[in-house]
């Protein structure tokens, strides 16, 4: 494996390798490769160009060319590194910086416009994490092999855990998943307090980008603007219905700054808190 780094960037003249790796901490960098991080054990946040992951057991990172990484881990993190410049599966991506062009090739084109090239985190099950696993001892014994072929087996097995992990970022909601109506009444009722995705999705046995992708699809909204939304309509309800000063109004609700409270107010109902109370008879 040659792998060097100069100038907090990682680059290799090697098409593809796998490297099997303990946790440790690494400062932001970019690189000229498509990295996927797969997690044996233990949990790590990380960071892609400014977005934070948090990558368990059995779960995938994709990392794009060029994209600055960094992350911090626990001291049981262990996981493959599983590195691949886009042209060694085929020569016309040479000189590509997206590794999203590999969905322009045939082999691809079934998930070209399935990909969620925004869902880079995406989370196996124990049989699917079986499978990956096996295709990556696969890849780990053909690099350290030294016969004829070499090349085609290596190719034809980073093939398969590139499709692997293309299908798992464009992996449709299933019937049988989804945020049912009591999650939903739960989140409205404890809406002024701090409510954490991470912590919800972990509770309901769900990853987070997963669980994030549920919602958005049960409710149109976001995490966050359903919060927002269910803090809005109970801070109407309390305009209405009480006389508390609109400052004890903005706090009960959750809302810490009234500058924000009274933006995301008047954009909801398109009169100011003061307003809507006159206007309501109060």
């Amino acid at each position: 494996m040659a792998l060097n780094f100069e100038n907090n960037h990682y680059y290799t003249d090697e098409g593809c390798f796998i490297t099997l790796s303990d946790g440790r901490t690494t400062t932001t960098h970019t690189h000229d490769f498509l990295e996927i991080v797969y997690v044996f054990s233990g949990s790590s946040l990380q960071i892609v160009d400014g977005t934070e992951y948090t990558a368990s057991a059995g779960d995938l990172l994709f990392i794009n060319l060029g994209s600055s990484h960094s992350f911090t881990c626990s001291k049981r993190f262990s996981y493959a590194n599983i590195i691949l410049k886009p042209e060694f599966i085929n020569s016309a991506l040479l000189g590509t910086d997206n590794a999203f062009s590999l969905l322009e090739l045939e082999d691809f084109r079934e998930l070209k416009e399935k990909v969620d090239r925004t869902s880079l985190l995406a989370h196996l099950s124990p049989e699917e994490c079986g499978r990956f696993e096996a295709l990556i001892d696969l890849a780990i014994s053909e690099q350290k092999a030294d016969e004829a072929g070499k090349e085609v087996m290596l190719r034809s097995a980073f093939n398969a855990l590139l499709t692997f992990t293309f299908r798992k970022m464009s992996l449709p909601i299933r019937k049988n998943d989804g945020i049912g109506d009591r999650l939903l009444d739960s989140i409205r009722l404890n809406c002024t307090q701090h409510i954490s995705i991470e912590k919800l999705a972990a509770d309901n046995h769900y990853n987070p980008t997963y669980f994030s992708r549920l919602f958005k699809a049960k409710t149109g909204q976001t995490f966050t603007e359903y919060v927002i939304s269910c803090r809005l309509e109970l801070a109407a309800r309390l305009l209405k219905e009480t006389e508390l000063s609109v400052s004890d109004i903005c706090l009960e609700v959750g809302f810490s700054n009234r500058t924000k409270f009274f933006k995301e107010f008047s954009k909801k109902y398109e009169l100011s808190p003061l307003k809507y109370r006159k206007n309501t008879g109060r």
